[in-house]
């Protein structure tokens, strides 16, 4: 019977390894299952964010093409010309401006954004088209062709925007 007792607890410390060793691979499983699972759903994160970053980078790709077609236009010489003919209401030579009471009201809230380091470049056009209107008018009165109601209409002019120093001058006094 003392043999039979002896592999007896032989034969259960055999299971008792055993069963730890099963326990250990089952353990050894389920760290390895947990590290793909976990491994998986990362990637799939990372997928997403890649997507969402080549969205991104896509629009911004797109805002870049804007912004350059933005800035050949703005270094255009027509931009440039159209900035300073509304801005600074530069004419050229053989042109007339006519400057409309509600354009002027908008034209002054214009000015007011642009007063200080552009207020002096705003004076000299100013002088620049009252000098032009004056020389326009007198080749007008040297031709002879309706030398009354140009010189009229360039006088009304230029008492139109508020300036005290105009042109002819001769309707205002």
């Amino acid at each position: 019977m003392a043999e039979r007792k002896g592999e007896l607890a032989q034969i259960q410390a055999r299971k008792r390894k055993l069963n730890i060793w099963k326990l250990l691979m089952l353990l050894a499983l389920i760290i390895v299952v947990a590290y793909f699972v976990l491994s998986a759903v990362k990637i799939l994160d990372l997928n997403k964010q890649k997507a969402e970053l080549e969205a991104e980078n896509k629009k911004l790709k797109e805002t870049v093409e804007d912004l350059k077609l933005q800035q050949e236009t703005i270094d255009s010489d027509q931009y440039m010309e159209g900035l300073a003919r509304r801005q600074l209401r530069l004419i050229k030579g053989n042109e007339i401006l006519f400057i409309l009471p509600e354009i002027r009201a908008a034209s002054e809230g214009e000015e007011t954004i642009f007063k200080g380091s552009t207020e002096k470049a705003v004076e000299e056009a100013e002088a620049n088209r009252k000098i032009q209107e004056a020389e326009a008018a007198q080749a007008d009165n040297a031709e002879g062709e309706g030398t009354e109601d140009e010189a009229a209409e360039g006088s009304g002019e230029a008492s139109g925007d508020g300036s005290a120093e105009g042109g002819s001058g001769d309707s205002n006094g």
